[in-house]
């Protein structure tokens, strides 16, 4: 049996406890008492950082010795992070204990939580294909090194068995490293995809906070529990366009999520914002009043107090409350304001949120706080 150890540097979802570990084993088939474990991996917390750990069969004959091993690595209280874990991998090695004279108590004690029971109900939903590790992961943004198949790698095991060559043994590590990272990014997946399409919005105010801003709470119910609480808050700086207003400087943006329940917390923006229309070939500006209206309403007005809008002079202006938006690329473009022309920060009209907007800034709010984007829409 072969140990390899290396620091994981990729980013660990921060509602992740130091007792959790990310699991997956690499079998020589589907039947345990037909087939052997060669591999087993896992992430874990140690001395302040997390490791990846492999332990490898390299003799075909180490099986006992690698999962005796794996089990020093794991104590009442460490809960096993998998996908189908329940399924497959826990039982698999239950009976290879069996078969092998090994005390299964330390799987017995493991706490688990299986990502695949908690994606498999959102199927329909997702409008996936299937709920393959390896699909959902490709919703999650992960992109994989390795690309060989089981039957591949079963092939690369034995051919390294035989040859000891050091190509197959980078790809058993390299497939096997590559279902421990998918594991981290469907992490963030399996809790926030909720966010994206069940949204209920139980409570929705705004919350007298310090002297003059006012704090927008969005309620959200999950259908599964958060593995622990997490907080998450970040500061944005505001334009300098909007300063000039001599309004606030920043607002805040949190995130606080217990059990099943998750708040979105934002500061809410008092200033005068401006809506700039997308065609402004259809527009006349009129200086006096400081805003653009239609040609059609524009023939009424003296040509002295009017000019051809440009796309700077095109909008109209709204004095209000205002919900910073963070991601202008979404199609709600009639929605947006404004502090000044090519300003990229958005902000939504408060008194004008609909459903939908809700959802959606829901998910760039989410985005913004630093958790991992969902490359696919999800209608």
């Amino acid at each position: 049996m072969t140990e390899y150890k290396t620091l994981f540097t990729s980013p660990i979802p921060p509602f992740i406890q130091k007792n959790h570990i990310f699991f997956d084993i690499e079998t020589t088939g589907l039947h345990a008492k037909a087939s052997i474990v060669y591999l087993i991996g896992f992430l874990l917390f140690e001395n302040n950082h997390w490791y990846q750990i492999q332990l490898l069969n390299e003799d075909g004959e180490s099986e006992a010795k690698m999962i005796q091993h794996f089990f020093t690595y794991i104590t009442k209280q460490t809960i096993c992070i998998h996908y189908n874990g329940t399924t497959f991998d826990i039982p698999y090695l239950k009976i290879r204990c069996e078969q092998l004279g090994i005390s299964t108590t330390p799987l017995e004690q493991l706490q688990q939580y299986d990502y695949y029971s908690v994606i498999r109900p959102l199927k329909t939903t997702l409008q996936m294909k299937d709920c393959k590790q390896h699909t959902v992961e490709q919703y999650a943004g992960f992109i994989r090194t390795n690309q060989l198949s089981g039957k591949k790698l079963i092939e690369q095991y034995f051919l390294y068995l035989k040859l000891k060559k050091d190509s197959c043994l980078e790809s058993l590590l390299l497939h096997n490293a590559d279902d421990l990272k998918g594991l981290t990014f469907i992490s963030y997946f399996s809790i926030f995809s909720f966010v994206t399409t069940n949204i209920s919005c139980i409570n929705e105010k705004p919350l007298e906070f310090l002297q003059e801003n006012t704090i927008f709470e969005l309620e959200l119910t999950l259908p599964i529990p958060f593995p622990t609480t997490l907080h998450i808050e970040k500061t944005f700086s505001l334009p300098s366009s909007f300063q000039e207003q001599g309004k606030a400087s920043s607002f805040s943006l949190s995130l606080l999520s217990k059990e099943n329940t998750c708040f979105l917390r934002c500061t809410l923006i008092q200033g005068t914002l401006k809506f700039f229309y997308p065609n402004y070939k259809e527009y006349y500006y009129l200086p006096a009043e400081d805003m653009a209206i239609h040609k059609s309403v524009a023939s009424f007005v003296e040509k002295e107090y009017r000019q051809k809008a440009t796309a700077s002079t095109c909008y109209t202006k709204k004095n209000g409350l205002f919900l910073p938006f963070f991601d202008n690329s979404e199609q709600i473009q009639d929605y947006i304001f404004y502090s000044a022309y090519k300003e990229k920060q958005g902000f939504l009209l408060f008194d004008s949120l609909t459903k939908e907007t809700k959802h959606i800034w829901a998910r760039q709010a989410i985005k913004a706080l630093g958790l991992p984007p969902f490359p696919r829409e999800i209608s």
